[in-house]
Parts: C-alpha cells; sequence; structure tokens
C-alpha cells in the first residue's frame, strides 16, 4: 500500500467580514506547489479543512494532449477543489471518501462501500488548475509498468491510474 498523507485541520482564522477563506487555501495551495512540489508523487493527496472544503490532489498521464498552450505528452496535476453537492457533501465527508478510495486500491472488500458513496456524491463536485510535468517525472519502472488502456488512459500492473 502506498503512503496517504496530506494536511487536515478543524477550522480557520479567516473570519473576518469580507474574508475569502477558500480563496485564501486555493491561493496558497497554487503558490507552494510552484515552489516546493518538484515531481508530482511529492504532492500531498489531500488538505482538509474541516468548515470550509476538500482539496485533492489528482495526477494523470496525459498522450497527446494540447490547449492553446501546450501540445504534447504530459503528466498533468491538480488540486480538485470540492464543493457542496446537493445535501450529501460535507468536508469531513469528502476526506472520509477519498481515504477510503484509496485504500480500497489495496483492500478489495472496502470497494462497495466506495462505490456506494460515490454514487452518493458525499466528495461533492470540483475543479482545479492542472499543472502540467514532462514525462520525465517518472520513473523507469513507472513507466515500464504502465499499459496503454483502450480509452487512452493508462494503468499499471495495481491497476491504479497515475
Amino acid at each position: 500500500m502506498m503512503i496517504y498523507y496530506g494536511i487536515l485541520a478543524h477550522s480557520h482564522e479567516w473570519k473576518k467580514e469580507n474574508s475569502s477563506p477558500k480563496d485564501n487555501i486555493n491561493k496558497a495551495i497554487d503558490e507552494y506547489d510552484k515552489i516546493y512540489i518538484k515531481y508530482p508523487i511529492e504532492m500531498p493527496d489531500i488538505v482538509c479543512v474541516a468548515d470550509i472544503g476538500v482539496w485533492n490532489a489528482q495526477k494523470v498521464i496525459a498522450m497527446n494532449y494540447s490547449s492553446e498552450y501546450i501540445t504534447g505528452d504530459y503528466v498533468m496535476s491538480t488540486y480538485v477543489a470540492a464543493e457542496a453537492c446537493e445535501n450529501f457533501y460535507t468536508p469531513v465527508g469528502a476526506f472520509i471518501f477519498n481515504l477510503l478510495d484509496h485504500i480500497g486500491w489495496s483492500y478489495p472488500s472496502i470497494r462497495d462501500l466506495v462505490s456506494y458513496m460515490r454514487k452518493l456524491n458525499l466528495n461533492g463536485a470540483g475543479s482545479g488548475y492542472m499543472r502540467p510535468w514532462n514525462l520525465n517525472v517518472l520513473s523507469d519502472e513507472t513507466i515500464k509498468n504502465l499499459h496503454l488502456v483502450e480509452n487512452g488512459g493508462y494503468w499499471n500492473e495495481w491497476g491504479m491510474v497515475f
């Protein structure tokens, strides 16, 4: 099992009028990611502030990626900022869902529970800014273990999408 790590805070101190705690956290995550994270594997898996929201790290291999700024093969990473969706979402619920989803890769017995939680949309909906990385951030072993699947994505020997 891979180590799952992050930050869990009970609350925040941005309580003044016209304060924007979610924007403050988004800006801090983006700023510190650019300064301190040199490889996608160094990203904390999750950031949760229990009374605001959850930021979940996601990484994908994007072959033949094309946007108005870049074109080519990249590893793309982002922190998806989860937002309330219907009445089920809570930051702590999203945190627990993400943790169980990660554990489910190693313990198949909880995958049905995770699947049920996904259908309830306990993780909420979210968005985030994608950061492109050259493919050289992948180890030789990771590249060796990647297999192209029909939809153009990749999986490794454990079934995990990078």
